[in-house]
């Protein structure tokens, strides 16, 4: 079994029993392999964290508390609990059923979401993240990954010694991306909707104001205004306000994320970009939408609309988004 794992997926183990040595545990819980997920900090595990806009700090503080879950309190049987042997054995079967031959943080964090009373899971239930929404958004970003392996692989560029790209690979937001998930939670908040929708990702790139995406679109004549006007004339308002925290994805708005990672740019060999104008796609190929439909009733044909932006990143005239910080608010 532990042969299988990644050379990050191992780390993150070494890294997970000086976590629970930290915390004076004997055994290692499935709280220190989440905070191994964590400060290990590159894993395809920790980009999901990310891109599900959680709040990191708030996880390491819930981690290190000490826990009452029995399986994985400490006991005198081997280095890990039992939770944590029933999570290793887990992230084989996942593995499997993803037909790799590798263990990685992803298939560890998939090991980690499937059983819903360990202390790590609590943990990320505690942020308001639902464990399902966890698993199809990181099903998603391997879906993508896995396509840039294949593409590598076609063009004669994969090293068969190098680690599988898809345990190595990650995402760096820009600055703009990185505010898109919070906005349009926000927006569903608004309209007290159960759930976030294309519509609800077009509205935060709008808000966003200062993106690419918000500035291709304002081109085209489209403002947050006017699209929240013509979101007003297809969607109800909730009659009762949206559950608290985090809302799941629509299936929809799962696709827009997947297609806009593969549309993501590779800056490095493990390395991706993804910037609004990839989520911006995104929205155009999820053509059959409330967002599509958002735009349609604004003048735009997606299809047209959808390989101008892809020109315009194909030549390098849609330039790299600001890496530091706003120097606006996004609207509200």
């Amino acid at each position: 079994m532990l042969e299988r794992l990644t050379s990050r997926a191992k780390h993150v183990m070494v890294l997970a029993a000086h976590e629970a040595g930290r915390l004076g545990q004997q055994q290692v819980a499935t709280s220190h392999v989440l905070l191994g997920l964590i400060r290990e900090g590159r894993g395809v595990a920790m980009v999901a964290l990310v891109m599900m806009n959680l709040d990191l700090q708030q996880l390491v503080r819930a981690a290190e508390e000490p826990t009452d879950v029995p399986d994985d309190a400490p006991t005198e049987d081997g280095q890990y609990s039992p939770a944590v042997r029933r999570m290793l054995t887990q992230a084989v079967v996942e593995a499997d059923q993803l037909h790799d031959d590798f263990i990685g943080t992803e298939h560890m964090l998939l090991a980690l979401l499937q059983d819903r009373q360990c202390h790590a899971t609590r943990v990320l239930a505690g942020t308001g993240l639902r464990p399902e929404v966890a698993r199809t958004v990181l099903l998603s970003l391997l879906a993508s990954a896995s396509d840039h392996a294949e593409e590598a692989e076609l063009q004669g560029l994969s090293d068969p010694q190098a680690e599988p790209a898809g345990a190595r690979i990650s995402v760096h937001l820009s600055s703009h991306a990185s505010q898109v998930d919070a906005l349009a939670n926000e927006e569903a908040h608004r309209l007290n909707h159960d759930w976030v929708a294309t519509e609800h990702l077009l509205l935060a790139l709008l808000r966003d104001g200062r993106g690419n995406a918000a500035q291709l679109l304002r081109q085209r004549g489209i403002d947050l205004q006017k699209a929240r006007r013509t979101a007003a004339q297809l969607l109800p308002i909730g009659a009762r306000p949206s559950p608290t925290g985090r809302l799941p994805l629509t299936i929809g708005a799962q696709h827009v994320l997947q297609y806009a990672l593969q549309q993501a740019q590779p800056v490095e060999q493990d390395v991706l970009y993804l910037a609004t104008e990839h989520l911006l796609l995104g929205l155009l190929r999820e053509a059959k939408s409330i967002a599509g439909e958002i735009l349609r009733v604004l003048g735009v044909d997606l299809e047209e609309f959808r390989q101008e932006v892809e020109t315009l990143i194909d030549t390098g005239a849609v330039p790299p988004e600001d890496e530091g910080e706003r120097d606006e608010p996004p609207e509200i």
